[in-house]
């Protein structure tokens, strides 16, 4: 796409290709290359919501062990934040039917979102079981909370909420609303609970 020509020519000025910058080009191009960045995270998960939601997007569903997805998923984010502890809490799980990366990039938002939110020095669970034929995940934070109309809004596409605790928090409003299409898609339920 054109905005991978423009990330491209941005980590070329960055490295050196067309001569030497100064401090303040390097700051001007630091500020491109995150926001390209961020531009293509964008791209990517409007077209992502867009395949899965026509059922473009194959989903390679086989038995395979939630567990290891579960346990990955800690060892990235926890890799990712020194401040916050991750706990998972998931033995004896039976293997589900599921397409493994798709679940994991699931995970992958929900902890983004959790490590977000999260006060500093406090701890991020996961934690899963089996109920009635199915396996139940849970990520839970002691983030501020979302009044119940924030909460009946959280999965809707391109609804970011903003709260007085974390104003400068940035995101699309798509993460959780690509988390459903790939749980519905799974023949399963997301929700949320605020306290």
């Amino acid at each position: 796409t054109p905005l991978t020509a423009i990330v491209e020519s941005v980590e070329l000025l960055r490295d050196g290709a067309a001569g030497p910058l100064s401090q303040d080009q390097m700051a001007l191009i630091g500020a491109m290359d995150e926001n390209g960045e961020r531009l293509t995270r964008l791209v990517e998960n409007i077209l992502d919501l867009i395949m899965l939601r026509s059922d473009r997007r194959p989903l390679n569903r086989q038995p395979a062990d939630i567990r290891a997805v579960l346990q990955r998923a800690h060892a990235v984010w926890q890799t990712a934040s020194s401040t916050r502890k991750i706990v998972v809490a998931c033995e004896g799980l039976p293997q589900v039917y599921m397409d493994a990366q798709a679940v994991g990039e699931v995970m992958d938002h929900l902890l983004r979102n959790a490590l977000r939110h999260a006060p500093e020095r406090t701890e991020i669970r996961i934690t899963s079981q089996t109920l009635d034929g199915f396996v139940e995940v849970a990520v839970a934070d002691r983030g501020p909370g979302l009044t119940p109309d924030q909460v009946k809004q959280l999965f809707v596409p391109f609804t970011h909420l903003q709260t007085p605790e974390a104003p400068g928090s940035q995101g699309s409003g798509l993460g959780l609303s690509l988390c459903r299409q790939v749980i519905e898609r799974h023949h399963g339920t997301i929700q949320a609970e605020s306290s």
